[in-house]
C-alpha cells in the first residue's frame, strides 16, 4: 500500500550551533532556516519505490558569484527490487544547480548470494553543477563481499575506484582517480 512521509527539521545540527541545544530551534538566526522533505512510497510486484522532494531555506550562496542568497531544493527517486535471489537498488537525484555543487546523481547496485557470502557491485555518478567553475563529475565503482558471521555480525571487505575523488590531500578536488580498499563491520538486530 502507498504512503507518504513528511519531515521538518532545522537546517543546522548541533555541530553547527556551537553545541547549544537551544539554537537548534532558532530558525531565524542569520543564515539558518528549515529543512523540509516529502516522500511518497509504494510497493510493486517485486519491490518498493520512493519519490521525494526537499527544500532547505537556509542561505545558500549562488555558484555564479552573484551576491544573491537563495534557498536550495531537490528531487529524488529510489527503487529497490529483485529477480530470483539477485537484489538491485537504483537511485536518482537532482538539486538546484545554481547553489548546489552537485547538480545530479545516479547509482545502481546489484547483490547476489554466493555460498557463504553475498557479492555486490555498484556504480555511482555525481554530476557537477553546470554553474560550478572548474567543476567535474565524480564516478565511483565498488565491489564487495558481505560475510554473515554469528549473532547478526557481518564483515564486508570492499574495493573501490573513485574518479575525481578529492581525497588525495592536495587540496585539489580534481584528483583523477584513487583506489580504496576497506573492511566494514556491521551488526543487525
Amino acid at each position: 500500500h502507498p504512503g507518504l512521509t513528511l519531515l521538518l527539521a532545522s537546517s543546522h545540527g548541533l555541530a553547527d550551533n556551537d553545541g547549544k541545544y537551544g539554537q537548534l530551534f532558532d530558525l531565524g538566526d542569520d543564515g539558518k532556516g528549515a529543512f523540509a522533505a516529502a516522500e511518497a512510497y509504494g510497493y510493486f510486484g517485486w519491490g518498493i519505490w520512493r519519490l521525494g522532494a526537499w527544500s532547505n531555506t537556509a542561505d545558500h550562496t549562488r555558484l555564479d558569484g552573484s551576491s544573491d542568497q537563495e534557498n536550495n531544493w531537490g528531487l529524488y527517486g529510489v527503487a529497490d527490487g529483485g529477480f530470483g535471489e539477485t537484489r538491485w537498488n537504483l537511485r536518482l537525484g537532482w538539486a538546484d544547480a545554481s547553489v548546489s555543487e552537485s547538480g545530479d546523481f545516479i547509482a545502481i547496485t546489484l547483490e547476489q548470494p554466493a555460498g557463504p557470502a553475498t557479492l555486490g557491485a555498484g556504480i555511482a555518478r555525481t554530476g557537477a553543477s553546470s554553474n560550478l567553475t572548474g567543476g567535474d563529475d565524480s564516478l565511483q565503482a565498488e565491489l564487495y563481499a558481505r560475510f554473515e558471521l554469528t549473532g547478526g555480525v557481518q564483515i564486508t571487505p570492499d574495493l573501490q575506484w573513485i574518479r575525481n575523488s578529492g581525497l588525495d590531500g592536495s587540496g585539489s578536488s580534481h584528483d583523477r582517480s584513487i583506489w580504496v580498499a576497506g573492511v566494514r563491520a556491521g551488526y543487525t538486530f
